[in-house]
């Protein structure tokens, strides 16, 4: 399955992109062929998929950002980073980053 979804991925299809990723990361509904555990190939995969605007990688980017799985290499910090891709995935009809925003604004955690 991986070199399926690798080679869909590198002809920049997002979704097969996000398989990748979740191929490397073992998350999903996706099986583990073997494949090794590697966060820097996988995040390069989930960054590709969610700049494309498939809201699901925009989302979990923006999840990793907001535990502290991935650290910002812009201006912004982490949670600044977080909140960006979790506004990219709600622009783009994420139901989850829309509650998960509107509970952060309802909690104070940071102004929109």
């Amino acid at each position: 399955a991986m070199s399926l979804y690798k080679c869909s991925a590198e002809n920049g299809y997002a979704l097969a992109q996000w398989k990748v990723y979740c191929l490397y990361t073992e998350i999903g509904e996706t099986v583990n062929d073997g494949i090794d555990y590697d966060s820097e190939t996988a995040y390069s995969y989930l960054l590709q998929s969610a700049t494309q605007g498939y809201s699901v990688a925009q989302f979990s980017l923006g999840s990793q950002y907001a535990i502290g799985d991935y650290h910002s290499s812009s201006d912004r910090n982490d949670q600044e980073e977080a909140i960006y891709w979790f506004r990219m995935a709600e622009k783009n009809g994420d139901v989850t980053a829309r509650e998960y925003l509107h509970n952060k604004k309802y909690n104070h955690e940071y102004d929109l």
